[in-house]
């Protein structure tokens, strides 16, 4: 870690048509005749051609603006009043997924000699027959409440690899059981569309032996998909594109639980299925490869992964399936790269701590925002595959997947990379990686498609107006002027990144800079 220079004068030149560069902080320039005599031998000249600086956090400590290091100009000072980026409000609605994996995971594996061997809960293939199911009233709160509900199965077909349950759904879905293309048979059929293309990928749905613990599915396993009002906020939130869309409780695999369903199954909200399905569709993705990645990580190697690494899996899953459910980038995880855009040093890892949801929110964006680079530049599904079946996790897994490709990389030095995607948006620098990047690749001859993604079309809605009135709307990654530096409350967080347009400035030295971060200068 530390001093890494790379520059390019063509990349700098060009990366001014595409970069956008907004002033946060309320800079005053003026006349400083008295640094020109000052005695700068201690410190190291930057290039005066340089237009951009990144800086990379590698740590697992967060990094506050300030310690990033002490920049000098010869020909001019700096003096900045201070702006709190907190007040910087987005007004772009997010989806929730709510993935249950850690908290749950950690609890019962201390608890893994306690249990014995079970085949999965039958279920029944009648349709409107009862069937009781668990499900938790609230999965936003930090301890689950789990409630017992009579519910009803209202699709199932000896051909299809689910079957699809609600309760409380028939003012929002009357008689849709009844009906040829009922909203219950769409879900099972886009269902059916993915199961073989995901598992192909993700590892499949049962193994060939189980630890004692846990329910034992087979190749006849059926998947159940459970629709109801997830948090019971559906009518409140029925107009709002918040809330939660789905999520899987790896407590179903449990066979001992009092509160578990024996049986392999995920949570759909039932008023985002009706007032966005194609947000659902694509969340069925997601959420099944949060199973897939419990059984192929947890049940087969007994071993836990950290939420950022199997919310990367899962939306990534989701960007390899995009085109097989022919939907929208407004309906796919791209939707999330404005937060992206504008909060890249937040990182990936350190966002999930948190219990703020914008803050999650972020988190998601930048989660996803890597994965996607990594699947745009190291091989597509191929990578993917090994990335969800080997035996590891978090970074040693990206790691190990990035060997066993090809590849002479590692985590650290795919994350030292990750921010060229910010500066070869347009991607006409083959040297520099790039998230518009369209890959085709095949895994055992079953082919999938990753489609460019042009960051200057991810747009924010910020708490600003013109003097109109008129609300703003930027496009693109935010770069910062030279003096962030000086802010004493922001913080670079882990495997987080920041673009500093240092244009500007002339004559520039830098000293003290921080050892545990990585410097590129462009």
């Amino acid at each position: 870690m530390g001093w890494n220079c790379k520059y390019d004068k063509q990349i700098a030149k060009a990366l001014g048509l595409v970069f956008l560069c907004i002033f946060f902080w309320g800079c005053k320039n003026k006349d400083n005749t008295d640094d020109q005599t000052e005695d700068y031998s201690q410190y190291i000249k930057i290039d005066s051609d340089v237009t951009y600086m990144a800086v990379t956090n590698l740590t697992n400590e967060s990094v506050y603006f300030k310690n990033f290091g002490e920049f000098k100009s010869s020909s001019r000072q700096i003096e900045c009043d201070n702006y709190d980026i907190d007040e910087f409000n987005l007004y772009v609605p997010k989806k929730v997924d709510i993935q249950m994996h850690s908290k749950i995971n950690k609890d019962m594996q201390s608890a893994r000699s306690a249990y014995v061997n079970a085949s999965v809960s039958a279920g029944t293939n009648k349709l409107d027959e009862d069937n009781i199911f668990w499900y938790i009233k609230n999965p936003m709160e930090n301890s689950y409440t789990f409630i017992e509900q009579k519910t009803k199965l209202k699709w199932s077909e000896d051909t299809s690899h689910c079957r699809v349950y609600s309760f409380g759904t028939e003012e929002l879905f009357p008689d849709e059981n009844e009906k040829p293309n009922s909203i219950y048979q769409t879900i099972a059929d886009k269902f059916d569309l993915i199961f073989e293309k995901e598992t192909n990928i993700c590892g499949k749905n049962y193994l060939d032996s189980y630890p004692a613990i846990y329910i034992t599915p087979d190749e006849n396993s059926k998947i159940d998909i459970l629709i109801y009002d997830i948090n019971g906020d559906g009518e409140i939130n029925s107009n709002d594109q918040s809330g939660i869309v789905g999520y899987f409780s790896p407590n179903d695999f449990y066979y001992n639980n009092s509160n578990s369903n024996k049986r392999e199954v995920f949570y759909i909200d039932s008023y985002w299925l009706k007032d966005n399905p194609e947000e659902v569709f694509s969340t069925l993705a997601h959420e099944f490869n949060h199973m897939l990645n419990f059984i192929n990580k947890t049940c087969k190697y007994g071993i836990v992964y950290d939420t950022w690494f199997t919310e990367m899996l899962a939306m990534c899953a989701e960007d390899l399936l995009q085109d097989t459910l022919d939907l929208r980038d407004y309906y796919s995880p791209k939707n999330r790269l404005d937060y992206f855009n504008i909060y890249s040093y937040y990182g990936f890892i350190d966002p999930w701590e948190s219990n703020v949801s914008r803050v999650q929110l972020i988190g998601y964006a930048n989660t996803y925002a890597f994965g996607a680079y990594l699947l745009r530049n190291y091989g597509g599904a191929d990578l993917f595959y090994e990335l969800a079946t080997n035996s590891y996790v978090d970074s040693a897994a990206i790691s190990q997947a990035l060997i066993k490709s090809g590849y002479s990389e590692d985590f650290e030095s795919v994350v030292r990379k990750f921010h060229e995607v910010f500066l070869n948006i347009q991607n006409k620098f083959p040297s520099l990686a790039s998230l518009n990047i369209e890959c085709d690749s095949k895994v055992n001859e079953i082919s999938y498609h990753l489609s460019k993604i042009n960051l200057t079309e991810s747009y924010y809605n910020p708490d600003n107006v013109d003097s109109n009135g008129n609300h703003l709307e930027w496009y693109g990654p935010v770069s910062y002027y030279f003096k962030p530096m000086s802010r004493n409350s922001e913080t670079l967080d882990s495997c987080g990144f920041v673009v500093i347009n240092m244009a500007e400035y002339q004559d520039m030295y830098f000293n003290n800079y921080n050892s545990n971060l990585i410097y590129n200068f462009y």
